[in-house]
């Protein structure tokens, strides 16, 4: 009896091994690591190639932050862009768009506990300038973005560090 137990125990482990290694358990940290830095002009100095794009894969407390949905895997029509300068930041710092003027911008800043600092559905323009003094933070801040183009999303988001 004492082998049939041992044996029917083995085997469960080894399956359950096995499945968490055919299957890892999906990742729900969220990490801000790294930063593209750039000097006062936007010209980069050191890249991170997570930072700054439009194809971005959103876990469910990055999504959550919008309350808005629209179609994901289209085709671009304008190659949209953020640029955020100076990165670190110890006072004002910009961001720029790239973008068609009839894609909308939704944004969301928030800190490393996902404390909402700054929210804004509705960016027409192509330029916006914080004072990082506002939000009595020095760590690294995350900004999250969507570019919303025919009903479609472009998703991405940035690191800032605030020195």
């Amino acid at each position: 009896m004492k082998n049939i137990c041992l044996f029917i125990l083995l085997a469960i482990l080894v399956s359950n091994c096995k499945d968490e290694a055919v299957n890892p358990p999906a990742e729900t940290k969220i990490y801000f690591k790294g930063i593209t830095e750039t000097d006062h002009n936007a010209w980069p100095i050191t890249v991170d190639s997570t930072d700054w794009r439009t194809d971005d894969v959103w876990l469910k407390q990055e999504s959550d932050l919008f309350t808005q949905i629209h179609q994901s895997g289209c085709a671009q029509s304008y190659d949209n862009k953020v640029h955020q300068y100076p990165n670190p930041s110890i006072g004002i710092f910009n961001l720029v768009f790239e973008k068609s003027a009839e894609t909308r911008l939704e944004l969301r800043l928030v800190d490393k506990s996902f404390i909402l600092l700054y929210s804004n559905d509705s960016i027409l323009g192509n330029h916006l300038v914080f004072d990082s003094k506002v939000f009595a933070v020095k760590d690294t801040l995350r900004l999250y973005y969507k570019f919303i183009e025919n009903n479609c999303e472009f998703m991405g988001h940035g690191d800032i560090l605030i020195q």
